[in-house]
């Protein structure tokens, strides 16, 4: 295979001037030519000359409208492989069957109703793909072809296959997924030398008894059938080693299976169990065993018998608890049981994978079993709700009245503990806007929110009432944290006769509150449904990014708001409705009670002490290992005398603390992770004193502290409040009455940094201390005149503009545009003179760009109270490619921002057409956004030249729309970076991606010992590669993911 030379689709008109001189003699370009690739290439004939190309052997011409081929290609003696997929044939090409040395034929995709009986002089044929075309009958044809291999009939209308089918002896690999079959095609019970057999998607009931006789069986997969039980029969097959079973209806395993000691995959996966099958710990040779999405509530712990088992996936079951046997399972490296109500071991551990779960059982037979019901209470609201004194009420156990001056400014945190050794973490939030930035810094995604107002002072008639006390603040925890449990407190209920019937009204103003969301995400669903009908089919990425944008309204519709239906109506000064109230909580509390072990638990205490112990406003490494080592027993120091297995129990801990609330830890960051921020309140007056908008005692502050003049106290002032800077002594003077060490005082610089509430800048590269912190949150200049040159209002002529709209319906949520403002610094770096910033955008130069990032709000008609907020992207260029690279990293920070800060938020994107924006339409064109999320175009679908801009009526070229990856089918991106790709791809890497391959049913055995035993190993992988479903470039994008080759990936989708 070495020395292999390629002609693209562009080679075709060279053949065609071949064709009309019949007599000329061949060039010898064409004689070299080995491999063509005419995929795409919007052809409906190959041409006659094709014959010229003597020594090629691979033919690429999918998705293309072929329905003949030339007489001449039977003279293509070196042909071994055809790719015909996605074409217009509906009649096999006779011209075919006579080329003997012919080994691979692809037809997928095509109209073919039969196959003519000539195709039995196709003797080489070795792999065979007639998948997704009409047959109705098994082709009759095919059972002459005794040296077959591999035949693939999926996505057709079989409903049976006939008995002769055993004629065909060299068959090793069968597909006939998604057909018509109602019952098991006993036929292929007498194929003794089939080693794969795919009958997935069908509507099989059982598996025959007769499929004992399939003794060369090697991997069976009928997934989403309706098998309701595993035949007696199926378990005599020793040499069966990979079995799918799952989306069938089991619920019981024989004992027989035991007999299968050949076997090593097995997929039980959304099935109906509801207790783990025993029969199955008898499959010691058993390697990789799935079990997710049924309904199982225990783990025997007998599993300790599957000796050889390497991965168990127990994911979405209602599992409580592991058994402890699980710890001695030497062989077991991937354990994965998300989403089980876990409670021995708590979730928090369990996510942190297998090895946190050895050691939380580990830790249990040197030290006791303790239940632990403590959780994290947050108090929100506005301000003057009668939050701070509820909270201190629940504390005390007494009524505990606060003043006005004595209210919270950020947050005030508090124990009360009952005396069923129950806890309970109180965060009581500050209502003012500047403090809610802080609030998913402090809040544990498992923690319980009391959404909480004054109700004396709430009026039922008054429909802003009901926003600004509950609604707004429901939707902004369903915003940050999705599904997290709350209930609704109304205080003061000493102060207002009539709250019983104020409740009763709330309860229809929330139910409302639901419908009225239930309705808009109703009628944004009808609106796309519309679009979709609306759009010509050919546009098939905008069509998939529609359904892509009605997916995700679906899912957020059945997003489902955890609150709990009472409203609690209390007064902390006569104690009335607190008990209810604390029933609740105590409640609560019970339901998510966890097992830990006593040393974890006392070294969590020893960590909570230091809150109000001590000096420190930090806890580095060294002194949290101090405490955690002073509570652990002998037995444990003596197994974990090594720094690392104390390590990684001080990380056990701290995810145990931090998930309940105790403290904030950041582990994924490899500095901040060496410190604990234990006494989170010196955190929270920390981001008070940074952002705190009261600007005339901040300059009071800065004169008094630095002793410096009015002028430069002034300038200083000027720089936090209009331009967002402030310097590093500045910042250490507004921290000065937190006492914090210099370690502290970086430790909490760099914590704002990893929060994106600023980014460094080095104002004099002469200077090295001329550090300032530059935070959008605190920005109120407005746009300066300058930028009317640098960006005007209409787009300068040769210049392109591509823009995405993100619209927020009713608000911008909180810090959304301010952290994209900050992720903007990596891509900038030290070229702050190319970034001009204000109070609601940037404006940058890079890559040759100009870009504009903007925040704005718009009314949705003059009458109307309600708005949209628009997060507006744009980029400015002549160089498209440069363009779309800058504009993906924009669209993409954006896009993980609010996956991480907002992942329950709604919104809207579009890209604005370019045309109209460069004619300044008032109504442009808006393409889905959705768009941009798509990473290849779908197997089988050919690129537009143009798309219609609706609303002008011009068409415009495709690449003003759709990114440079999105212009091109998958195939084709690997095709051409198909040299980069063979330089990078290791050998050993090749061999893995193989057996990966192979596991997912993509290749063949046969395919892999072609692979392996050609020259050029690489070459011929990606040419089988390109004819394969988008499965297979699914899963190369996922291996290189997981094994972090982010060159490749970006090769081959972006």
């Amino acid at each position: 295979m070495a020395g292999r030379k390629v002609a693209c689709k562009e080679s075709l008109d060279f053949l065609r001037r071949l064709d009309l001189s019949p007599q000329s003699e061949t060039p010898d370009i064409v004689l070299k030519w080995t491999d063509l690739h005419f995929s795409h290439a919007d052809i409906d004939n190959l041409p006659e000359s094709i014959d010229r190309c003597a020594n090629v052997s691979v033919i690429y011409a999918q998705n293309n409208r072929l329905s003949s081929l030339p007489q001449s290609i039977s003279s293509l003696t070196f042909l071994t492989m055809l790719d015909l997929y996605a074409n217009a044939f509906t009649t096999f090409p006779k011209v075919l069957c006579g080329m003997t040395k012919l080994e691979i034929l692809n037809l997928h995709d095509n109209q073919l109703s039969d196959l003519l009986v000539e195709i039995s002089g196709m003797t080489g044929l070795k792999i065979f793909d007639l998948s997704g075309n009409p047959f109705t009958t098994f082709p009759a044809a095919l059972l002459n072809m005794a040296n077959l291999e591999h035949l693939e009939l999926t996505d057709s209308k079989l409903s049976d296959i006939p008995v002769d089918i055993t004629r065909m002896t060299g068959l090793r690999l069968f597909w006939l997924h998604c057909n018509c079959f109602t019952a098991f095609p006993t036929a292929v019970c007498g194929m003794a030398n089939l080693e794969q057999l795919y009958l997935n998607t069908n509507q099989i009931p059982d598996i025959p008894a007769e499929i004992s006789g399939m003794t060369g069986l090697k991997r069976f997969s009928i997934i989403a059938n309706r098998i309701a039980t595993i035949p007696v029969a199926l378990c005599s097959l020793a040499t069966l080693a990979e079995l799918y079973l799952d989306r069938n209806q089991l619920c019981d395993i024989p004992v027989e299976i035991s007999g299968m000691t050949g076997l090593r995959i097995l997929d039980l996966s959304w099935n109906c169990f509801t207790t783990f099958p025993k029969a199955l710990c008898s499959l010691t040779n058993l390697k990789e065993l799935d079990l997710s999405n049924n309904q199982i509530s225990d783990i025997p712990a007998d599993i300790v018998s599957m000796t050889g088992l390497e991965s168990l996936d127990l994911e979405s079951n209602n599992i409580t608890q592991l058994p402890p046997q699980i710890g001695n399972m030497k062989s077991l490296v991937e354990l994965n049981v998300r989403g089980n109500p876990l409670v021995q071991p708590p979730e928090h551990i369990a996510v942190r994978g297998l090895d946190a779960i050895k050691r939380y059982f580990e830790a249990l037979t040197t030290t006791e079993a303790i239940q632990s019901s403590r959780i994290q209470v947050n108090l929100l609201g506005e301000t003057e709700a009668g939050k701070t004194s509820l909270s201190r009420t629940l504390q005390r156990g007494k009524s505990t009245l606060t003043t006005s001056a004595d209210r919270t400014r950020v947050v005030e945190q508090g124990t009360w503990e009952t005396d069923q050794n129950i806890a309970f973490n109180i965060n009581d939030f500050g209502g003012h806007d500047v403090y809610k930035i802080g609030h998913p810094i402090f809040i544990s995604k498992r923690g319980l929110v009391l959404i909480t107002f004054d109700l004396s002072e709430y009026d039922p008639e008054n429909k802003a009432h009901y926003k600004l006390y509950i609604g707004n603040w429901i939707d902004k925890v369903q915003e940050k944290l999705p599904g997290i449990k709350m209930a609704i407190v109304g205080t003061h209920i000493d102060q207002d006769e009539a709250y019983s019937a104020k409740c009763s009204i709330i309860k229809k103003q929330f139910e409302d509150h639901r419908q009225r969301k239930q309705k808009w995400y109703e009628s944004q669903i009808k609106s796309i449904e519309k679009k979709i009908l609306n759009t010509d089919e050919t546009q098939t990425s905008i069509l998939q990014a529609y359904q892509d944008k009605k997916c995700k309204l679906m899912s957020s519709q059945g997003q489902v708001i955890d609150i709990h239906e009472d409203i609690f109506g209390v007064s902390s000064k006569t104690m009335e409705g607190i008990e209810g109230l604390q029933s609740f909580l105590t409640t609560v509390a019970k339901e998510r009670a966890v097992i830990l072990p006593e040393m974890w638990v006392d070294g969590a205490t020893m960590v909570c002490t230091k809150k109000y112990e001590g000096s420190e406003n930090t806890l580095g490494w060294d002194k949290l290992q101090d405490l955690i080592l002073q509570s652990a027993p002998t037995p444990w120091k003596k197994r974990n005398s090594s720094n690392e297995g104390l390590d990684l129990a001080t990380c056990d801990i701290l995810s145990f603390l931090a998930d309940r609330g105790d403290i904030i830890w950041f582990d994924s960051s490899p500095t901040l992770k060496k410190v604990v921020f234990h006494r989170q309140e010196v955190l929270a007056n920390v981001l008070k004193a940074v952002l705190n908008h009261d600007s005339d005692a901040v300059r009071a502050k800065l004169q008094q502290s630095m002793s410096i003049s009015e002028p430069k106290a002034k300038k200083i002032h000027d720089d936090i409040f209009s331009r967002g800077i402030i310097s590093r002594e500045a910042m250490d003077c507004l921290c000065e009455p937190f006492r914090l060490s210099t370690t502290e005082a970086d430790v909490m610089v760099e914590l704002m940094q990893k929060l994106e509430l600023c980014y460094q800048v080095q104002e004099n590269p002469l200077v090295p201390s001329s550090i300032s912190f530059h935070f959008p949150w605190l920005l109120t200049q407005e746009r300066q005149p300058e930028l009317d040159e640098k960006w005007p209002g209409k787009v300068p002529t040769g210049t392109t503009q591509l823009t995405l709209q993100n619209f927020f319906p009713y608000r911008c949520p909180e810090g959304i545009y301010e952290k994209l403002s900050v992720r903007q610094h990596k891509y900038l770096g030290l070229l702050k003179t190319k970034r001009i910033d204000w109070k609601d955008g940037v404006y940058a130069e890079l890559q040759e760009c100009q870009t504009h990032f903007s925040r704005q709000e718009r009314c949705h008609h003059p009458a109307s109270s309600t708005s949209d907020w628009i997060i507006t992207i744009a980029v400015r260029g002549t160089d498209l490619s440069k363009m779309w690279s800058v504009f993906a990293c924009g669209h993409d920070d954006l896009m993980d921002i609010i996956s991480e800060e907002c992942p329950g938020v709604y919104f809207d994107k579009y890209l604005v057409c370019p045309h109209c924006t460069s004619e300044n339409c008032e109504d442009p064109t808006l393409f889905p956004g959705e768009i941009l999320d798509q990473t290849y175009l779908p197997g089988g679908v050919s690129k537009p030249k143009q798309v219609p801009c609706v609303n002008t009526g011009f068409y415009i070229p495709t690449d003003l729309v759709f990114p440079p990856h999105l212009t091109m089918s998958w195939q084709e991106v690997v095709k051409k970076n198909k040299n980069k790709l063979k330089q990078n791809i290791t050998e050993p890497c090749l061999f893995e991606l193989i057996d990966v391959f192979i596991q997912e049913s993509i290749l063949s055995e046969r395919e892999s010992e072609w692979i392996k035993t050609s020259s050029d190993k690489t070459a011929v992988f990606l040419d089988f590669l390109t004819m394969k479903s988008d499965k297979a470039f699914d899963i190369l994008c996922q291996f290189f993911d997981e094994h972090e080759r982010y060159d490749l990936l970006k090769l081959i989708k972006y």
